[in-house]
């Protein structure tokens, strides 16, 4: 059998240049049936590892789940899961990381047995590091291969990635970072290749198939029966909102009335009620403390979220001023629909809740000090090379002309921002998943096609090199909440400068493992309508010059 359990991808951020899908496409190409991914104390590409296994190989490869954990400035250990409990346990373990320190590392006192649980242990470095990791499935593999790149010709992108890291040319690197003369040596082998034997095939076959997803672990309301208080809340808010209007109107009525009751059965059948309670518990926060809020999109097409006072928009009639139109009806199913949901996930709605931008910190404060400050957090960013940033990277680093920098300069100032044809992108991806804005300005901009035939080779690595990983940022507006310890559950990562915590999965996977996200954005629209509020409130406000003259008068 052969497999490959030493791999780090491009999560593994500016140290290898593995995007998982190539990981994956080279491993099936060589036949390997067990392959794991072991980045530098992070568990954030694993998710989208797992998943990518499973749909691309059919059974063929057994994805295994690991991590390389520093134990000391400059020792390191592998560890892999055997099952969901040591997939649980390596998550806990990833999360006792020193994130202060250059090198991130766990204090190997601070490693419990139990924490060991259903994980093997690899170490290439000899001795006993980990506490008696013998006995919880520990090996010492000197010839374990490691990759950093999937195959042999991509050594070039990782040298690329290293220079774009410590801002110097490929020429230079090696002359200012001897560090790294192991990697780039002429016999060095740093692509996917594999290993055989005994000791491996007693490692894969200890390692059973498990799933990791899982179903919301939706934060707790306080409230004993939230199915019926949320049915309370919806029976109060038709008594206030809708008993006059609907009185004299019995098919009216009953559109209402089938509404509701199929919102609160889909909702029920979901167990989503208390993300609503919690919704509405932020929502009314921020009213009560004298800052407007709103929702946007979709949501507003859910009647429950109306007479709870979640929206201010009414999906029956969303125009008061006109008649009952079933066309003009706000779709629920648009919003949610029970039809997402498996037995083993539950999609979640998504409701983005508007505030004031001065409010935003405020809120998301009160949050933690209502549900805990260790079960709130922040959601990991990725940011990426775009096609102009791969371009001027590329030239930078391999300098192919005199002024080559000036020249990517020349070039990128012709190029369309992916923004902007975001769209077309996404349909051209149904036929080829690689291509990318610089594939599309070269396809369709003839100035650019023309600087392609110039500098074919520049442009086709930075075709490869878009999307690669730089840096991490924070969700501009998302952040989870759970109802136990976020370190219980998910990866996480703490920012040393702030010390905040932040899940350390991106959304989609963050979602798949039963992170619930809440988004709390800052809107500028509605930090000027505070304002004009507070001004009014002070009698702060006065008439505009020009604006208002002839309309108010002195007693105005």
């Amino acid at each position: 059998m052969l497999v490959a359990l030493h791999n780090r991808t491009q999560f593994s951020i500016q140290s290898a240049f593995s995007h998982i899908d190539d990981l994956v496409d080279r491993a099936l190409e060589l036949g390997i049936e067990a392959l794991a991914i072991t980045d530098k104390h992070t568990l954030s590409g694993c998710v989208e590892f797992y998943k990518t296994v499973k749909e691309k190989s059919k059974g063929k490869i057994k994805p295994i789940l690991g991590c390389d954990l520093y134990i000391s400035e400059t020792e390191y250990i592998t560890v892999l899961c055997q099952n969901r409990t040591g997939w649980d346990n390596l998550i806990k373990l990833v999360n006792k990381t020193d994130w202060t320190q250059k090198q991130p590392y766990i204090n190997a006192s601070e490693i419990k047995d139990e924490m060991l649980k259903d994980l093997i242990i690899i170490t290439q470095i000899g001795g006993d590091k980990v506490g008696n990791h013998n006995s919880v499935g520990g090996y010492n593999l000197n010839d374990m291969k490691y990759s950093l790149y999937p195959n042999p010709d991509d050594r070039l992108y990782l040298q690329i990635i290293l220079a774009s890291k410590h801002k110097c040319t490929s020429n230079e690197l090696l002359e200012k970072f001897p560090e790294y003369k192991e990697i780039f040596d002429g016999d060095s082998q740093h692509h996917l290749i594999g290993n055989s034997g005994q000791d491996y095939d007693q490692i894969v076959a200890s390692i059973s198939d498990y799933d990791i997803s899982n179903k919301p672990k939706i934060p707790t309301s306080g409230i004993d029966k939230p199915d019926e208080y949320l049915m309370q809340l919806c029976r109060d808010g038709w008594k206030d909102k809708l008993l006059n209007k609907l009185k004299d109107d019995s098919k009216l009525k009953e559109v209402y009335t089938n509404r509701i009751k199929t919102e609160l059965e889909v909702i029920k059948q979901a167990k989503l009620a208390n993300y609503f309670l919690v919704i509405r518990e932020i929502m009314h926060h921020s009213r009560s403390s004298g800052y407007p809020c709103g929702l946007r999109g979709s949501a507003s097409g859910c009647l429950i979220s109306y007479l709870i006072d979640i929206s201010d928009i009414d999906p029956i009639l969303p125009d008061p001023t006109l008649p009952y139109d079933p066309n003009k009806e706000l779709s629920f199913q648009r919003f949610y629909s029970d039809a997402r949901n498996t037995d083993n996930n539950i999609s979640l709605p998504d409701i983005d809740g508007d505030f004031p931008i001065s409010f935003r910190e405020e809120l998301i404060e009160f949050i933690k000090d209502k549900y805990g400050h260790d079960c709130v957090s922040n959601i990991i960013t990725f940011g990426r090379m775009d096609g102009r940033g791969a371009i001027k990277e590329v030239f930078r680093v391999l300098n192919p002309v005199p002024n080559s920098f000036e020249m990517a300069n020349v070039i990128t100032d012709h190029m369309v921002d992916t923004a902007k044809v975001q769209d077309e992108l996404e349909e051209l991806k149904e036929d080829n998943p690689k291509y990318n804005v610089i594939n599309y300005c070269i396809d369709t901009i003839p100035i650019v096609k023309e600087y392609y035939d110039q500098f074919k080779n520049e442009f086709d690595i930075a075709i490869r090199l878009a999307n690669t990983i730089r840096n991490e940022g924070k969700h501009a507006a998302g952040i989870v909440i759970s109802p136990d310890p976020l370190d219980n559950w998910f990866p996480c990562k703490t920012d040393p400068k702030t010390n905040q915590k932040v899940l350390a999965l991106e959304m989609e996977d963050a979602e798949y493992v039963g992170a619930v996200k809440y988004d709390i954005l800052g809107v500028a629209a509605y930090e000027k309508i505070y304002k004009i509020i507070d001004m009014i409130n002070n009698n702060l406000l006065e008439p505009v010059v020009g604006l208002t003259e002839g309309i108010v008068n002195d007693d105005t």
